[in-house]
C-alpha cells in the first residue's frame, strides 16, 4: 500500500464543498472518484430524516469515479468508508456500520 492512498469526493457544487448550505436542498451528485493506483470499494453514511442510513459498496478501480448519492443532496454532511483488499483506509473519527457483502443498513444499533 503506497504511503498516501487519497479517494477524494468531488460534489457537483461549490457551496458544499465548503460546506455553505442555504436552507433548501442543493441540486447535486454526490460522487467519488478512485485517486489511488489499486482497486478500493467505498461505503458512505448520512442521515435520513430521524434515522442514520450507511450503503456501501461501490468497488472503483485506479481512477473510476462513482454517482454515490444522485440528485438533490438533502444533507450537510455525508461519511465515507473505504477498503482496500478488506483493509481499511484512513477516514477520519467518524465510524458506521457496514456489512461484508452489499448493503443498505437503517439505523445505528
Amino acid at each position: 500500500m503506497t504511503p498516501y492512498l487519497r479517494l477524494a469526493l468531488l460534489i457537483g457544487s461549490i457551496s458544499l464543498a465548503f460546506g455553505f448550505v442555504g436552507a433548501g436542498s442543493a441540486k447535486a451528485d454526490l460522487r467519488a472518484c478512485n485517486q489511488t493506483n489499486q482497486t478500493i470499494s467505498v461505503a458512505i453514511g448520512y442521515k435520513d430524516g430521524d434515522n442514520w442510513t450507511s450503503e456501501g459498496w461501490w468497488t472503483m478501480a485506479a481512477g473510476d469515479c462513482k454517482n454515490m448519492v444522485s440528485g438533490d443532496l438533502k444533507n450537510r454532511y455525508y461519511y465515507w468508508r473505504a477498503t482496500q483488499n478488506g483493509d481499511p483506509l484512513p477516514t477520519g473519527d467518524y465510524f458506521f456500520c457496514t456489512s461484508a457483502k452489499v448493503f443498505t443498513i437503517v439505523g445505528d444499533t
